[in-house]
């Protein structure tokens, strides 16, 4: 029994040996190929001469970003801030024409009314005043101002225009347009209105639009953004992914706190996916 009892012994010695040294071989392969990665990245980064959005110019260290949101009066906080302390103001501010109060209805067969889906409000009922666009401009060294075409009292002729082309047809505004400080040619940016459960805004507009804007605007990574009215929170969003210093601002608490929890779903969701 004796013998028996010791070779059963030496077995198992040999099968957890077998087990270690191949959770060790594993553990070096997993080292070995980030190594690699990271190495291919560096290289990738180096030869990169057209610098697109998010990339440091002149192969400087990545600049130190973050995405700050205040829940206040923008035009309060706004006096709170430096002369040209952002490099672009990304802004989508009421126009004064009651989509606050869930004007309109959705699209498809089960079309319902906004005031149906959104709590109704009175943020929509006028447009900025003049005070609201001397701060932007003060604090803000470039614009880019969403409805610009109901502005046009407050902002100076300008040939940067973007053009957000919906694709919604019927009775439905065939896109919407943006004003922006550059002396560059308009652009189109084509893309459906958001709809379906990520939606809690009304005048909710995609991430993807952001990023368009972003890149009309020349954004580089480490430049300081801001958006007065942070709404649904597709501009901080945007912003995160391209590596820009975001700060906004909004003076509703429901808007504040479900655009909170939709920036925390998104940043899960990255670190799920191992970013």
């Amino acid at each position: 029994m004796a013998l028996v009892k010791n070779k059963y012994m030496i077995m198992l010695l040999s099968k957890e040996q077998k087990r270690h040294c191949k959770e060790r071989l594993r553990l070096a392969a997993v080292w070995i190929f980030e190594k690699q990665k990271m190495s291919f990245i560096m290289q990738l980064n180096s030869e990169n001469t057209d610098q697109p959005i998010g990339s440091s110019p002149n192969g400087s260290k990545p600049p130190v970003v973050g995405s700050m949101v205040i829940l206040g009066d923008c035009v309060e906080v706004m006096k709170g801030f430096e002369d040209n302390q952002f490099d672009l103001a990304i802004v989508d501010p009421p126009y004064g024409i009651g989509m606050g109060n869930g004007a309109g209805e959705t699209r498809g067969k089960l079309g319902r009314k906004k005031k149906d889906l959104y709590t109704p409000k009175a943020w929509d009922i006028k447009p900025p005043d003049k005070e609201y666009f001397e701060q932007l401009f003060r604090v803000s060294k470039n614009q880019i101002i969403w409805g610009g075409n109901y502005f046009t009292n407050h902002l100076p002729v300008s040939r940067g225009w973007i053009y957000w082309r919906k694709i919604m047809g019927g009775n439905y505004s065939d896109g919407e347009l943006a004003w922006t400080s550059f002396d560059k040619i308009l652009k189109e940016y084509t893309q459906r209105s958001e709809q379906g459960l990520h939606r809690f805004h009304p005048t909710q507009k995609p991430i993807k639009l952001y990023n368009f804007s972003f890149k009309y605007a020349g954004a580089i990574e480490g430049m300081k953004i801001l958006d007065t009215h942070l709404g649904s929170g597709s501009s901080r969003i945007a912003a995160d992914k391209a590596g820009l210093d975001f700060t906004g601002i909004e003076i509703d608490k429901e808007y504040f706190d479900l655009s909170e929890k939709r920036f925390k779903q998104y940043k899960s969701q990255l670190r799920i996916e191992g970013w």
